[in-house]
């Protein structure tokens, strides 16, 4: 079999600690378009003088200009076709956290369910996966259950792709602070997390994230992100699960 195309999706989530609506989410890229991605990354970031970190969290009125920018080169990447964009969205307050082992293990599940269902199933007969969650806890989770994984999409591989080591081939967790990829996706999934939160709706909600927000929803044709937009077709995804009890059975434990 002839070698198949190296993908890399850097995942991410939004909302663990205080929101109803939880996110996870993967910005998927050919391996050799990573380089140019990256630096397109940096130079938005050092014409706006930013050298730290972006995150969604860092949103200040004094950055609104640089990370706008930003979201607009994502999606250029997105309508050209040079990334890809799938999130997972659910209603945390329907889960017995203490029952399941916390929000974090919880977390987990949704990164693995999203792995599953929105990576290995839409690209893992055609790729071989290198996975790259954000370096907190949840993603250092699904670094232990590449195998499984793998096992789990067996169902969904044709003959030849049906291996404890494929589609998924590596998972390793990175430090966001080093990855222009996760700074991107954590912005994206930031405001769209903010958006299906309603978090606009806040007495306290400051000017610069409602204004941020609502550029990236006009963006992708969106309101609240309750349903899929379907400006981009299935480059760019949101699928709101509606069914935890189905979560609670994946992996990881």
């Amino acid at each position: 079999m002839a070698d198949l195309p190296v993908l890399h999706v850097y995942m991410d989530e939004s909302g663990q600690t205080q929101s109803r609506y939880m996110c996870v989410s993967g910005i998927v890229v050919r391996r050799e378009r990573l380089e140019e991605i990256r630096a397109g990354v940096e130079a938005i970031k050092a014409t706006g003088g930013i050298a730290s970190e972006v995150k969604w969290s860092k949103v200040t009125a004094h950055r609104q200009q640089t990370y706008r920018k930003l979201a607009d080169y994502f999606f250029r990447l997105v309508s050209e076709n040079q990334l890809q964009f799938t999130a997972l969205i659910c209603d945390f307050s329907e889960f017995d956290h203490r029952r399941e082992g916390g929000r974090e293990a919880n977390v987990s599940r949704m990164l693995y369910q999203l792995a599953l269902h929105r990576l290995c199933r839409k690209y893992g007969a055609n790729a071989d996966l290198h996975l790259f969650p954000d370096s907190g806890d949840c993603g250092t989770q699904l670094c232990r259950h590449r195998y499984h994984l793998n096992n789990a999409a067996r169902r969904y591989m044709p003959e030849g792709r049906k291996s404890a080591e494929r589609p998924v081939a590596h998972i390793q967790a990175l430090n966001s602070a080093e990855e222009p990829m996760l700074q991107l996706n954590d912005l994206i999934l930031g405001a769209i997390g903010y958006r299906r939160n309603e978090r606009y709706n806040a007495p306290d909600a400051a000017k610069h994230k409602k204004l941020l927000a609502r550029h990236v929803a006009r963006h992708c044709s969106a309101t609240t992100f309750h349903y899929n937009p379907q400006a981009f077709g299935r480059r760019f995804t949101v699928w709101n699960f509606k069914n935890p009890m189905k979560l609670k059975l994946g992996r990881p434990r």
